[in-house]
């Protein structure tokens, strides 16, 4: 397949799917994947009164819903598994699910996989809702119906699934959902600035910073850099400023 190229529409039907957490994310996921026809379970590790309304609501749609953990008995079987951000990717049944050719995906990757619309996504420590709400107001100032997704509020599986008025979407991207990305492309991609953050999950800031480039191969893609004390601790964004696909 040829770079920027994107790949077919997956089918869906009957597919046997797990969404890892049913926050805001997760729960937007689950309800893409019923749109397109997939048998989905839900996991969550939660059983709070918020994680139980949300259990039943996906249970009302026909999925089937476990809370208070994630077991493996009932990841067992699937064929593809979606991970909501605030989960690590490093847990018992995210690693089963790897360890079985189901390694768990990002909910950016799933509505990626179905979206039709031109995206512009905006990763980085600091300045992500900022850059995300002035992009989609100028974009809005030049009478494009843009709308803002992701980290800033409404999941991008949310806005891929109702198929509103938008025509370009403006998406907010965290380290922790493009951990998770496998062929995510947006039309424009920006790293706005990378600084040692979130090593409680990333483990090292070589890792962190090696977050964003799954978005190198987009049609556009610019990285900015920070000054030299802030990058200090990086080892490799050197290299990934370098990379002929991101520029200054």
């Amino acid at each position: 397949m040829a770079e920027n190229e994107k790949a077919a529409r997956p089918d869906l039907r009957d597919m046997e799917v797990l969404v890892l957490g049913i926050g805001a994310s997760g729960a937007a996921a689950a309800r893409l994947l019923l749109r397109e026809g997939a048998r989905v379970r839900c996991s969550d590790s939660g059983s709070g009164p918020e994680t139980l309304r949300a259990a039943a609501s996906l249970e009302a749609l026909g999925c089937r819903v476990e809370t208070g953990g994630h077991t493996e008995g009932f990841a067992r079987g699937v064929s593809l598994a979606v991970i909501s951000p605030g989960i690590d990717p490093s847990i018992p049944v995210a690693r089963r699910l790897a360890a079985d050719g189901a390694a768990p995906i990002s909910e950016i990757e799933l509505a990626y996989a179905f979206c039709d619309r031109p995206l512009i996504a905006v990763t980085g420590t600091n300045g992500k809702t900022t850059t995300v709400t002035l992009i989609e107001r100028i974009l809005r100032a030049d009478g494009r119906r843009a709308e803002a997704c992701g980290n800033i509020g409404t999941p991008f599986s949310e806005c891929v699934a109702r198929r509103g008025a938008a025509d370009i979407f403006v998406l907010e991207a965290s380290s922790f959902q493009l951990e998770a990305v496998r062929s995510f492309r947006p039309r424009v991609a920006v790293a706005l600035n990378i600084s040692p953050d979130h090593l409680g999950r990333h483990r090292t800031a070589g890792e962190y910073a090696a977050a964003p480039r799954p978005t190198k191969n987009s049609a556009v893609s610019l990285a900015r850099r920070s000054s030299a004390t802030q990058f200090s601790a990086i080892t490799d964004w050197e290299s990934c400023c370098r990379d002929p696909y991101m520029t200054t």
